[in-house]
């Protein structure tokens, strides 16, 4: 786990770990799940085979019958059941696909189609509210800015958390959801003249003392 400014920071499987057992999500989100500290929330990454849906339910499938020795009822609302924080439960699925692919939920238009896109997790949200998932964040990651997360604000993409990577070694903002169901900008805190933009002016008015506990989910 890491700490950055006191706060400790989200984990999710890697690829590596993925690839170590053989392209297996399930049994490498199984290995996970056994050997991480059960306060961590556990996110799976699902997007190896570029069937984020379908790997999402096969791996909450194959962990509900790891725990419970018998297959789900799905229709019934039976993976809800592997669903939540902590250990043995899945928290949240996360969407890395490569901006050169096109998973297997999306319709083939243009390049639009590529990579992490509105269209897989509307329909991937659709598809887990239908089994009963609600509960099942959904985080999205590979080539998020500035930009892309603008975007998918402005056209209400049911994501619930977005992974920035090596945005961040070009840019000065991280982003994070605070004061209600509101994503906000904020500056990382470099002593810079970028601290007294007026976005960041807003934020600092928005939500005050809170600024420097600011975190993905909650504050």
């Amino acid at each position: 786990m890491l700490i950055i400014g006191g706060v400790e920071s989200l984990g999710t499987i890697p690829h590596a770990l993925i690839a170590a057992y053989d392209g297996d999500t399930t049994s490498a989100t199984i290995a996970f799940d056994k050997h991480i500290d059960g306060h961590v929330n556990r996110i799976v990454l699902v997007d190896w085979n570029n069937d984020v849906i379908g790997t999402s339910i096969d791996v909450a499938r194959k962990f509900y019958k790891y725990f419970y020795g018998q297959e789900p009822n799905i229709q019934a609302g039976d993976l809800a059941k592997v669903i939540g924080e902590g250990k043995n439960k899945i928290w949240a699925v996360r969407f890395d696909t490569s901006g050169n692919l096109r998973d297997k939920s999306v319709v083939p238009k243009d390049r639009s189609s590529l990579g992490v896109n509105p269209e897989i997790v509307w329909r991937a949200r659709r598809k887990f509210d239908q089994l009963g998932m609600e509960d099942l964040k959904i985080m999205v990651s590979g080539g998020f800015d500035a930009e892309k997360i603008d975007l998918f604000e402005t056209l209400d993409v049911a994501a619930d958390l977005y992974g920035v990577g090596s945005k961040l070694l070009r840019e000065n903002w991280i982003y994070c959801r605070c004061s209600g169901s509101q994503w906000s900008r904020m500056c990382k805190g470099r002593k810079e003249k970028k601290e007294t933009t007026q976005d960041y002016r807003k934020l600092r008015k928005s939500i005050g003392n809170k600024l420097n506990y600011c975190r993905k989910m909650s504050c």
